[in-house]
Order: C-alpha cells, then structure tokens, then sequence
C-alpha cells in the first residue's frame, strides 16, 4: 500500500499554521471559560490572548494595569482612564458576587468635550474590546466615574 506525500508548499505550510493557530485560539477560550482567574491573569498579560478578555468582567489590578490607556466611546467621545481607586468593603462578599472588590474607574475627557452624565456608554478599548459602560459626570469638570462591583 502507497501512501501519498503531500509536497512541502508555501499553501501548505500556510494552512498548517492557519490550523495551529485557530486550535490555540479555541484552547485559550477554553481555558479562559473554564480555569478560572488564574487563567485570565495568564490570558491578561499576554497582548496577543488579551482580546478574547472584556474589562466588564475584569478585577482592579487589570483596569489598573490599563491606567493611561484610551477608550473611544460611542457620541465621538474620547476617554484616558486616570485611574483605578477601590472601595472600601466590610464583610464576606456574597458567593454570587463576581468580582473580588469593588473599584471605581476613573476617566479623563480628551479634549475639551463635556459629556452627559448618567448614561450607559459604548466604549472600546485598542486591546479587549468593546464593553458596555454605565458613566456619571465627577464633580471634577472633564472626568467621568465607572462603578465596578
């Protein structure tokens, strides 16, 4: 019995790498749904991995890492997150609870745009995408707060 070889061709080298690569994609996915946090710090740290992320569900060292990074927002908006501040929380979070603790996300207005307040925004970020964000105005002129908890 005759087995056929395939040739070494640029198309087929191609392929393979085409093949690799969406296997790694479907096991990052995987891992991500399925290991838990761990798995997304180690999908987090990676800019290649980070956008099969979203910033909706992520913990304050992961917005904080993001700190100076640009959102463009629905409206022609454009925000600089200035910071990550955590709240204060007394006793055992529920186990429903998501997140670890609660944080607020500071943003800055670029340019000299004023925004309204109190409303859920749509914001993209370059590396993880876009997320639902619900914004209400500082009592500092040009700076927005997102609630995470």
């Amino acid at each position: 019995m005759e087995r056929a070889v395939l040739p070494l061709s640029r198309r087929n080298i191609l392929a393979g790498l085409t093949a690799a690569a969406v296997a790694g994609v479907i096991a990052a996915t995987s891992f991500n749904q399925t290991a838990g946090r761990g798995a997304r710090r180690l999908l987090a740290t990676n800019p290649l991995t980070r956008h099969f992320l979203s910033l909706a569900t992520a913990e304050h060292q992961e917005w904080q890492a993001q700190v100076g990074s640009e959102f463009a927002v629905d409206g022609g908006y454009k925000l600089r997150l200035a910071g990550v501040e955590p709240l204060a929380s007394r006793g055992i979070r529920p186990p429903e609870v998501t997140r670890h603790s609660a944080f607020i996300a500071v943003f800055e207005v670029v340019g000299n745009a004023a925004m309204p307040g109190d409303l859920i925004y749509s914001a993209a970020h370059p590396q993880y995408g876009r997320l639902p964000l619900f914004l209400t105005a500082s009592e500092t002129p040009r700076r927005m707060l997102a609630l995470f908890n």
